[in-house]
């Protein structure tokens, strides 16, 4: 269809500038096709295939966050763009990207786990954050989903609550225990409640690492420094109470 020739001389002129190996030219000009573009999906389209052609990278993804952002509903760009950092092991950026879908759209679980996982990983704190309150709510809303189990497991140990993160995640069966993306949360959930023989059996996984982002593997360091750790005395009672009822 039509596309607007400003927009297309631009892309082009910006192709002579990369061509001539003037790299801050070539962002300026790309820059100002993209607003040239403005809100027009076909023309931002047209943009992003030229910018694949070319095999630029730089360019790809800067035409992609102009999609996700005026066009929150074109799934592909956000799962292309997510795709491109998750394969980078780009946890930031990959938070950056959820976070821009959920505001706008805050309703959509998807967006609500995936943003307050990201941000349990890439921000290790004991306070109870707005995305520990979000893992708490996707858990009360739907306690049979295991994901949303296990996220919520994994902020009550990071706020050095041991006892009651081992009472969600024993709830799971056998089957989503066994789950290999599981694992490193598993594993430090595990380490915090002091458990060494369950933490050091999904531990076992580290030499699968390849396929994890760096801040899951790091859960494992994580867990194993903590089962080793002395617990406080308030802290082991309630986990003697939650292991007697167990048995």
């Amino acid at each position: 269809g039509a596309v607007n020739q400003d927009t297309v001389r631009l892309a082009f002129s910006s192709q002579l500038a990369a061509q001539r190996n003037n790299a801050a030219l070539q962002r300026q000009i790309w820059d100002e096709a993209l607003n040239a573009a403005g809100r027009s999906m076909r023309d931002l389209t047209m943009l992003y295939r030229l910018s694949s052609i070319w095999a630029w990278e730089n360019e790809s993804e800067r035409t992609l966050w102009t999609i996700v952002r005026s066009f929150p509903t074109q799934a592909w760009a956000h799962q292309t763009l997510f795709n491109v950092y998750r394969a980078r092991k780009d946890t930031d950026n990959m938070r950056a990207l959820i976070g821009a879908l959920r505001e706008g759209d805050a309703t959509t679980p998807r967006y609500k786990y995936d943003w307050a996982l990201l941000s349990l990983l890439v921000t290790r704190t004991p306070a109870w954050t707005p995305a520990k309150q979000a893992m708490y709510e996707l858990n009360k809303t739907d306690p049979a989903n295991a994901s949303y189990a296990t996220g919520y497991a994994m902020a009550l140990a990071q706020s050095d609550k041991g006892p009651e993160a081992l009472t969600v995640v024993e709830k799971l069966s056998q089957e989503e225990l066994a789950l290999p993306a599981r694992a490193p949360y598993l594993a430090y959930i595990y380490g915090v409640a002091r458990r060494k023989v369950e933490m050091e059996k999904y531990a076992a996984v580290q030499s699968q690492l390849t396929q994890f982002l760096p801040e899951e593997a790091e859960l494992i360091r994580l867990g194993r420094e903590a089962v080793d750790r002395p617990l406080p005395k308030k802290i082991e009672s309630a986990i003697r109470k939650t292991e007697s009822k167990s048995d």
